[in-house]
């Protein structure tokens, strides 16, 4: 019994120190671009900014991870598939982005000077995700049929 309030409180505290560390780096990134944007009266891209990385790369990426998590924390309540899509994928981030370089080089050479009007991000990140997840899919295929063999 006096476990299960500690537990709540606990959460809500957690949930508190997120909610506040997303509201402070999402205003150090607003802030940090829009000094750049006003400093230079142009758009600098955010990967600019990724080697070495910077504070207003760092606030962003922070800022996202933070943003994303409690909306996958808050959504996984809803239906149990899109929580095992997100535990599937967190699972295996690493197999996907090694494979998304060999869907991105493909994307390059062979579809990208072929791919007229669906040259288009979002087409692209649909091909390097989907790809990435099949292929993914097919290495676990793979390698639990060998571990039986």
């Amino acid at each position: 019994e006096s476990l299960i309030p500690c537990l709540e409180q606990t959460m809500r505290s957690a949930a508190l120190l997120g909610l506040v560390f997303l509201v402070l780096f999402g205003s150090l990134f607003l802030s940090y671009g829009t000094g750049l944007l006003t400093q230079a009266w142009e758009y600098i891209p955010l990967q600019e900014f990724k080697y070495p990385p910077r504070l207003y790369y760092l606030s962003y990426g922070i800022s996202v991870s933070l943003l994303l998590y409690s909306a996958f924390y808050s959504l996984k309540h809803l239906h149990p598939f899109l929580d095992a899509c997100v535990r599937l994928i967190s699972a295996r981030s690493l197999d996907i982005y090694l494979w998304h370089i060999v869907f991105f080089h493909a994307w390059v050479l062979f579809i990208r000077p072929h791919a007229g009007v669906f040259n288009h991000f979002v087409v692209h990140w649909l091909f390097l995700f989907a790809g990435s997840l099949v292929a993914v899919f097919l290495q676990q295929l793979i390698r639990n049929r060998l571990r039986w063999a």
